[in-house]
């Protein structure tokens, strides 16, 4: 064994070791990636069931309040109803029937101006303004959920950048082939990673980042084939999210 051949056995056996080595560091890798992507889902999951539940609420308030005016129980029943069908979907998404299943596909002014009032709670607890300029009348989109999700989530990432007193503006048209909606803070600026983000097609959740909701609104709007920039002005920051419209309903 401690000739020629016993050279090449104890390099096999360490090929082999090496071997198992690399296959258990490749298994645990693979577990901590899916433990992290798991975790992932899960956050954005739930941030995306939270965000109506807050208007929801305020809804039930409302129709305990003014149940007895028909008009107000009407809008506000509708609201639950849309608000209720926004978190189906979303829990549909993590079934993969979801695939087969998208929901609507045409973004209502209705469904676009509940967003006024999902958001509001949180601009009224951060003294913060909402302006809101909805000229869109119906959009096939493909995903009007996902699309709501997304602009919701930059509203409530605007109030998030806005100081007190400040204003948050929403303005959405529906021409030329496409969805446009921009938001309008009066904050600081992007952080830099936040920028890379929405710059990069395939970018991933920031390093460090505990926050899901500008990361979910641009994956949800990339899917459907859209875009979100960002513009600096003398105020604030402007996040335009834009959507083609022609031929969505065929996509979907």
């Amino acid at each position: 064994m401690d000739k020629e051949f016993g050279a090449l056995f104890r390099g096999y056996n360490a090929m082999v070791r090496a071997a198992g080595e690399r296959e258990a560091l490749r298994l645990r890798l693979a577990e901590e990636e899916r433990l992290a992507t798991l975790g992932t889902l899960a956050g954005s999951m739930a941030h995306e069931v939270n965000n109506p539940l807050g208007g929801m609420l305020t809804a039930l308030d409302t129709i305990a309040a003014h149940g007895t005016d028909a008009r107000v129980r009407e809008q506000s029943i509708g609201f639950l109803r849309r608000g209720l069908e926004d978190i189906r979907n979303v829990v549909r998404a993590s079934l993969v029937l979801y695939k087969a299943r998208a929901g609507p596909t045409v973004l209502s002014r209705e469904a676009l101006d509940d967003l006024r009032y999902l958001a509001g709670p949180e601009a009224a607890r951060r003294g913060v303004q909402l302006a809101w300029e909805n000229a869109v009348e119906a959009a096939p989109v493909g995903n009007a959920t996902a699309v709501r999700q997304a602009v919701l989530n930059l509203l409530l990432n605007a109030i998030a950048a806005s100081p007190p007193r400040g204003t948050v503006s929403l303005a959405a048209r529906h021409d030329d082939g496409r969805l446009i909606i921009a938001v309008a803070d009066e904050g600081a600026g992007l952080p830099q990673s936040v920028d890379a983000m929405l710059s990069a097609p395939d970018a991933g959740l920031p390093a460090g980042s505990t926050g899901l909701g500008l990361w979910a609104a641009t994956r949800a709007v990339r899917a459907l084939g859209g875009t979100i920039r960002h513009e600096i002005t003398a105020t604030g920051t402007i996040l335009v999210l834009e959507i083609p419209t022609e031929g969505a309903n065929a996509a979907a």
